[in-house]
């Protein structure tokens, strides 16, 4: 069986070495740098950027691969669903759910939807550049202090 990994650096390493050794699957290692530390220890190499959903599709394809996974990382965890979407393997979620856990504003509109509270960043940013402005055009000795709820 073969599995592909997202990603071959340190934060996979471990992954990539139980795969390997203790459970005896092939992995193939998808990742953009030449010298990631995890494709010493896979059977198989590629040099596909994990953020490159169609190069590491046609990875996936040229290896046969049986399951694609990454850890560490969530950026790739759409690659992954999109994947195994494409090629009918099994994967914790589709590649819309992946989106929404990947893609920051995506994620907060959702939040917002559900109430849940999230940090709005460029609200805070903006408002905390208005008053530090404000401060320093009224008084040279003002201090200003930004809460974010």
């Amino acid at each position: 069986m073969r599995i592909m990994m997202l990603g071959a650096g340190h934060c996979q390493l471990n992954a990539i070495e139980r795969l390997e050794n203790e459970m005896g699957l092939q992995v193939v290692a998808a990742d953009y740098y030449d010298d990631a530390p995890g494709k010493a220890l896979s059977t198989f190499k590629s040099n596909a950027s994990t953020f490159d959903v169609k190069a590491c599709m046609e990875t996936a394809v040229k290896f046969e691969v049986d399951g694609v996974m990454t850890t560490g990382t969530d950026q790739p965890v759409y690659t992954a669903a999109a994947i195994s979407e494409s090629l009918g393997l099994r994967y914790f979620f589709d590649s819309g759910k992946a989106l929404d856990v990947t893609d920051k504003k995506r994620m907060k509109t959702i939040m917002d939807k559900h109430t849940i509270i999230n940090l709005k960043l460029i609200a805070i940013l903006f408002n905390a550049a208005i008053a530090l402005r404000s401060c320093v055009s009224n008084s040279s000795t003002s201090t200003v202090v930004v809460i974010s709820l």
